[in-house]
């Protein structure tokens, strides 16, 4: 009866291992995208900044300009 209910933890062990493993790989994978993710709002707030900048500086020009008329 020992061997039984030792194989059957075996057995239980091995699942839970594999699951582990499926687990951990969904993990590597989210991590990843989520890096990605970040990168692109990275990208995406620096793109933003620029274009603000560009909106401030067209703004100043343009009441440079309504100055000198």
């Amino acid at each position: 009866m020992l061997s039984i209910d030792k194989s059957h933890f075996v057995l239980i062990d091995k699942e839970t291992q594999r699951e582990k493993e499926k687990l951990e790989i969904e993990l590597a994978a989210a991590r990843s995208t989520n890096e990605d993710q970040r990168r692109h709002i990275e990208i995406r707030d620096q793109a933003l900044n620029n274009a603000q900048a560009k909106v401030v500086k067209l703004e100043e020009e343009v009441k440079m300009l309504g100055k000198r008329n």
